[in-house]
């Protein structure tokens, strides 16, 4: 899978690394690596091995998303200010620079639906 995910509120982001099933009652549940779940927790974990439990967790991270949505509202500005510079609308340019603009309000638009579940529990050791 390998997809960028962290705990919300957090700068903190890893991988998710795929889904497993529970043949009895067929709940999925995601896996990743320890302290990725561990989120502002980590460097003041006083000993271990340590349980994490209850961290709501975001696809992308935080830090993997506020970057592309920082890019493309940084592309969507460098569009219009070229546009502006030129002191005219080119269809081509003018096509561009509203696909980036789009492509930047989609992105700003996915902040609500990032939420991809909770950490039921996590061993972090050492």
């Amino acid at each position: 899978m390998g997809r960028s995910i962290g705990p919300a509120n957090s700068l903190e982001s890893g991988t998710f690394g795929g889904w497993v099933t529970d043949v009895n009652t067929e709940q999925k549940f995601g896996l990743t690596a320890g302290h990725v779940t561990m989120g502002n927790l980590k460097g003041r974990v006083e000993s271990f091995p340590h349980i994490v439990k209850d961290v709501p967790i975001v696809q992308p991270s935080d830090a993997d998303f506020r970057e592309s949505l920082s890019e493309a509202e940084t592309n969507a500005t460098n569009k219009c200010a070229t546009s502006e510079m030129l002191g005219f609308q080119h269809p081509r340019l003018e096509e561009a620079r509203i696909a980036a603009e789009e492509t930047a309000k989609g992105i700003s638009a996915l902040e609500s639906t990032r939420f991809l579940g909770k950490v039921m529990g996590a061993f972090v050791g050492v």
